[in-house]
């Protein structure tokens, strides 16, 4: 069966592009120090995490093929996933303050305070209708990408989503989900019964009981195939989404905003 793919296409080169920008910006045109910061530490270092856990999750999907995710391999690919989308989220809050920053977009800007938090949302409407003043076409980009980022805030942030996206482990056919439930239904009496062995102080009886739940775990872990889906919860109920296609698609949109904003600064300055 063929291996699942995730194919980023040119966006190393991209991603270069984007880096080299952000030096230009940062040793050339900004002149507010907190923008600078804000540059610096906070987009440049979100940017490089984010591309570190893109190339970990490409090269772990492409290079398990079918084979169901272990516990071990769903926990390492889960953490990549949500410190992408994490910082994805921090890296453009961090070119908003950027903005609010170097342009002094707010008087009285204050990182500790609320209201300038609130005001320093790359996608807000008070944000654009101050950023307007300056990079009318910056500010028209921006809105044309607001219906994405809400949705990225709503169902991808892990952040704002609370509880953290995932993996699916394994796409089960009909009889591989009822053997599913009945390896889990042993192992859960297993466990059961370790405890009840601890209480009595037959800790031998216990470790055999654990063993056997563990052998039951394996047999869970084996069963299905893997396909680089990812999966949310909701109140209402989960939601499942292409991973390739999901992340090619934010991955494209944000390389695509982060040129925008550089490169509004490096060739207009400030508008002048």
């Amino acid at each position: 069966m063929e291996k699942p793919k995730l194919d980023f296409g040119n966006f190393r080169l991209r991603e270069q592009t984007v880096i080299v920008q952000a030096a230009q910006v940062m040793d050339t045109i900004l002149a507010n120090f907190h923008a600078q910061r804000h540059l610096r530490e906070g987009f440049n270092l979100r940017f490089l995490m984010m591309q570190n856990a893109r190339l970990e999750i490409q090269r772990l999907i492409q290079d398990r093929g079918n084979d169901p995710l272990s516990i071990r391999d769903s926990v390492y690919l889960n953490m990549r996933l949500n410190s992408y989308y994490s910082n994805l989220c921090g890296a453009l809050d961090n070119l908003a303050w950027m903005i609010s920053w170097e342009l002094d977009l707010l008087k009285g800007l204050d990182e500790s305070d609320p209201a300038s938090r609130t005001f320093s949302n790359l996608f807000g409407r008070d944000f654009l209708k101050s950023l307007d003043e300056h990079y009318p076409e910056l500010a028209t980009l921006l809105e044309e990408q607001r219906d994405w980022y809400l949705e990225v805030r709503s169902l991808r942030d892990p952040g704002a989503h609370r509880i953290p996206l995932r993996f699916v482990n394994s796409i089960l056919k009909p009889e591989e989900a009822d053997a599913s439930n009945e390896a889990y239904q042993r192992r859960e009496e297993y466990l059961r019964l370790s405890s009840q062995a601890i209480e009595k102080g037959d800790f031998k009886a216990a470790s055999e009981y654990i063993d056997e739940a563990a052998t039951e775990m394996e047999r869970l872990e084996g069963l299905g195939k893997f396909v680089p889906i990812i999966a949310t919860s909701e109140a209402s109920g989960s939601r499942v989404m292409s991973a390739p296609d999901q992340l090619r698609t934010d991955h494209e949109i944000l390389l695509t905003i982060s040129n925008v904003v550089l490169s509004a600064f490096t060739s207009n300055k400030h508008g002048e």
